[in-house]
Order: C-alpha cells, then structure tokens, then sequence
C-alpha cells in the first residue's frame, strides 16, 4: 500500500473515542491464532490480544460450536483514551511513509539493471584476472560519485521476487575464489561503505577466521568445494562438490549459503539440477552485461568480468552498458 493509500485508509475510518458497540467473531477453531473483529470493515488481529484487553469491558455472549460470539458491550476509559492515542500513531506514521523514498520500481517505471561485477585477485601481478589497490580505489569512488550502492545476492534475489525494494543505483561487486586477497579487497571496499560478495571453494588459503570478517563485511557463498569445472563430473558429483561446499561455509559462518559462482562460469543441465538439490536458490555465471531483475534465469545470472586492462573509461561502460 502507498503512503497516499495508507494515509486515506485512515482518514475514512469510521471511528470515534466513545459510544463503542462491536461484535467479536472468533475463529470457527479454538487454536486458529488469528481471528475477526468487525469495526465497520473486517480487520485482523491476534487472538491472544483478546486475553490482554481491560479487564473493565463488560462481555457477554453465548458459545456458538467449538468458538464463540462475543459481545462487548461497553469500554473502559482508559481504553478510549488509549485507543485515541493509537490513532494518532497511525495518522504520524502515516505521515512518516509519505516522507519514505519511492521504490526502484515505481520511479524507473521500466526494467531495473543491476550491475554484477566480478573481480578475483587485487594485486600488481599484472595477471588478466587482477586489479591493482590504485584501480579498485578508482572504481569504488567512481560508483559512490555516481551514486551506486553496493547490494548482496539475498537483496538481489528477494527484489527479483517482488519481496523487497532495491535502493537506486543498485550494484552487485563479487569476488571469486576466496583468494589471499579477498581482505585487501575488503578493506578497500569498506573505505568507500561498500559490501562484498565473497564466493568461496574449499580450497582457498583463506583461514576460517578470515572467511568469518569477510562474512561480516558483506556475504560469503558458494563456489564448488574444488572449484572444478562442474560440467565435467557426473550429476552425483556436481552435488557432493555444492553439499560440501555449503557444508563447509555454514559451518564457518554460521550464516545460510543459497548462493553460488559457477567455477570458471562452466554449468550444463545436470549442474543446475544438483545446485537445486543442494539447496542452492540462484547461481551467478560469467560474462554477459548487467542483470535484469525482472527477466532473470535464476541459475545462469550474467556477471561482469573486471580485467587488469579496464581503465576507468572501460569500467564505466561495463558498469552502464550500451
């Protein structure tokens, strides 16, 4: 419901401080933990606040099956001041959501692109897979100037199902293979209030300790125990080496895996079906240009690849696309 919405929800309650008379209709089951209360529209609220309610409203009725019709009869006035100071509550809150941002969805009005970047070491190796700190450093300004702001997975994935709102400007910055790395990686981020998305295998030098503070910098996922091509193990095997490797993460951060990067962005049929039967809800490939979040394949999600020769100039075009 919108602010404007709620607001006049409000404002048409037909409801005064005094001369109450309602009819309670408990649910047709004496364990139902909701029931009904009519107040001019049907309204929800929990059956154990009946028990809570002045002991001075004066209740009468007659049992009716297993639940029973309750009349009230009068109210204290201690309950009508209280209920009158409720209202004005509401009407605040009311006025409180108005002020609330409007939704990525609702001011976009079209197709929301969420950048999913990738990075795996941050050194001067001059290797194709590194950045240096200076480059990182460059990048993670440039999108806190723009306006970016850096999301996980989780709020991807629940966006996506229409359960949440992403703020706007939203990006997605990974890091694979959980190498030495990862914590300078971290600790750049973390100048910029940017969080991380940490995919992890089993055979990452990193320390149990150390995979734990980039949990708390942001998320750790899955990456295949190994972190072996998946396509070339039969379908038991694709799942022992994500079973393993949640197993494995879990244990450590004491935080649910539900995510997972296709090692080296290789998956075929039988890899998507052992990653929903490890528990694993969406998973992340490589390639490809910003993610759409209403027209996603949720376990073939396109990520963008940074390289030790993208300049500025080349990472603003990945990140804005054509």
């Amino acid at each position: 419901m919108s602010a404007f919405g709620f607001l006049t929800w409000i404002a048409a309650l037909p409801i005064t401080c005094v001369g109450w008379r309602r009819s309670l209709h408990r649910c047709d089951l004496p364990d139902k933990a909701w029931c009904t209360t009519q107040v001019n529209s049907d309204h929800v609220v929990p059956a154990d606040s009946f028990r809570s309610w002045p002991q001075s409203f004066v209740v009468t009725g007659t049992t009716r099956g297993e639940g029973g019709e309750l009349h009230v009869t009068g109210a204290a006035p201690g309950f009508r001041k209280r209920l009158c100071g409720l209202l004005l509550i509401l009407v605040w809150c009311g006025a409180s959501l108005a002020a609330l941002p409007v939704s990525l969805r609702a001011s976009q009005g079209g197709p929301v692109r969420v950048p999913i970047l990738v990075y795996h070491a941050v050194d001067e190796s001059g290797n194709t897979y590194s950045v240096t700190p200076r480059r990182l450093n460059e990048q993670c300004r440039w999108l806190v100037e723009q306006g970016y702001t850096a999301i996980t997975p989780g709020q991807f994935w629940r966006a996506s199902r229409g359960l949440a709102d992403l703020p706007s400007n939203p990006v997605i910055i990974t890091n694979d293979d959980g190498d030495p790395s990862a914590r300078m990686f971290a600790s750049i981020l973390d100048r910029y209030g940017l969080v991380g998305t940490y995919f992890v295998n089993n055979v990452s030098p990193l320390t149990p300790r150390q995979i734990r503070l980039l949990d708390q910098r942001g998320a750790v996922e899955a990456h295949a125990a190994s972190h072996v091509a998946l396509s070339g193990l039969d379908y038991e095997d694709q799942i022992a080496e994500i079973v393993e490797n949640r197993v494995y993460l879990e244990r450590i951060t004491g935080q649910p895996v539900r995510f997972l990067a296709w090692p080296f962005g290789d998956v075929n049929e039988t890899a998507i079906k052992a990653a929903a039967a490890a528990g694993i809800v969406a998973a992340f490939g490589l390639g490809g240009s910003a993610a759409d979040l209403d027209a996603i394949d949720r376990y073939t999600i396109p990520r963008i690849q940074i390289f030790v020769d993208d300049d500025l100039a080349a990472f603003v075009l990945k990140v804005r696309g054509p």
